[in-house]
């Protein structure tokens, strides 16, 4: 197992448990000197006593998510193997440190500094920075960055009663969409660049949704796969670009509506 791979999952605030125990398999693999690993679908199912089809959709939904990269290797344009790499979340979803937490004892994996210890490099088990901000600074830092996503939260319950979208989206909506997409129609479109923000699908997600909401989205993607997924001419058309283009998706939102009127009307 690598330490750092372990110590990057670890650091992440909010991950739903079955996505967290097959991330946690993924470190357990992880070479410590590459900080990378290839187990087969086939072994994380076994492991993980599930098909091989939902590790694979959960595989898509962590590297939506941002915690892992994945690179396809290739034999002869024949895919061989996966290699898997565990990310460091973002500063916005890190495990906020409790400003009392004083340093753990040898062997239980301490990773925060007493005061304005700072935090330690990879091999001292530190997995939280390499720079000499203090502990104290990055407790302030993040429960500012806590109150402001509890006040969105509140704000986004207040709209749901009124019936409007909401005015703020979490990047768990984004990936939620992204990875239906995904699983539906066959694609690998993702959530997080190389760089470490967020990729012009995304975005486009993300816009819709603050203007339809999820539910809406998820339900027209349904729609327009069944539609288009075995048509040779119109498949290429299930992305992102096309779906969540503000105009088109607006009609394809409208689409559903006539549909449920005509259906109304025909049964009244």
């Amino acid at each position: 197992m690598s330490l750092k791979a372990a110590g990057n999952l670890a650091s992440w605030d909010v991950m739903p448990s079955y996505l967290r125990g097959l991330a946690f398999l993924l470190a357990d693999y992880t070479n410590a000197g590459t900080g990378l690993c290839c187990p087969s679908v086939s072994t994380l199912a076994r492991r993980t006593m599930a098909t091989e089809r939902t590790v694979q959709r959960n595989l898509a939904e962590l590297e939506s998510l941002g915690v892992i990269r994945r690179q396809f290797r290739y034999v002869e344009g024949r895919q061989t193997t996966t290699q898997y790499e565990l990310l460091p979340p973002p500063a916005e979803r890190c495990v906020p440190v409790h400003p009392d937490a004083g340093v753990g004892e040898e062997g239980d994996m301490g990773v925060r500094g007493e005061g304005d210890v700072s935090v330690t490099h990879e091999g001292d088990m530190g997995v939280r920075g390499v720079d000499d901000v203090s502990v104290t600074q990055n407790q302030e830092v993040r429960n500012q960055e806590v109150g402001t996503r509890k006040e969105g939260k509140e704000k986004e319950a207040k709209a749901s009663l009124s019936g409007r979208s909401p005015t703020r989206v979490s990047r768990e909506d984004v990936a939620r969409v992204l990875s239906h997409l995904n699983e539906r129609a066959g694609r690998q479109f993702k959530l997080i660049s190389n760089d470490g923000k967020e990729t012009a699908s995304a975005r486009l997600v993300r816009a819709r949704i603050k203007e339809h909401g999820v539910d809406a989205l998820l339900a027209m993607i349904d729609r327009k796969v069944d539609k288009w997924l075995h048509d040779d001419k119109m498949y290429e058309f299930l992305r992102p670009e096309t779906l969540f283009n503000k105009t088109k998706c607006e009609s394809y939102l409208g689409e559903a509506t006539s549909t449920r009127q005509a259906r109304a009307l025909g049964e009244f």
